[in-house]
């Protein structure tokens, strides 16, 4: 997946602001930053997880001119807990219709 890119090296140049779900993931699977970063002569220092952001152990944008990219790369466990959230949710609030799930 390194070689896959959906971001150009102008792009990645431009950003003010770097962050990813998981640094950890991106460093193996996000071709936009394996090659971009380093066409950009950045390193992964300046990349920052988004829960730090969000948490304010990082800081975003320093004006709004600031490019910021947030790169994704998609973990699993976090949409299965964001799909269990919904569904307590809607069983709280009486929303929602039970589906029937049948196999072939």
């Amino acid at each position: 997946m390194e070689d896959r890119r959906e971001l150009d090296d102008a792009t990645i140049s431009r950003a003010g602001v770097i962050a990813v779900d998981s640094r950890e993931q991106a460093r193996r699977e996000s071709g936009d930053l394996i090659q971009g970063l380093i066409s950009a002569n950045r390193g992964w220092e300046s990349v920052r997880e988004l829960h730090e952001i969000v948490g304010g152990s990082a800081r975003g944008r320093y004006s709004e001119e600031d490019i910021t990219i947030f790169k994704s790369n998609g973990i699993a466990l976090w949409d299965v807990a964001a799909a269990g959230y919904v569904y307590r949710q809607a069983i709280e609030q009486g929303r929602g219709r039970k589906l029937e799930v049948c196999g072939d």
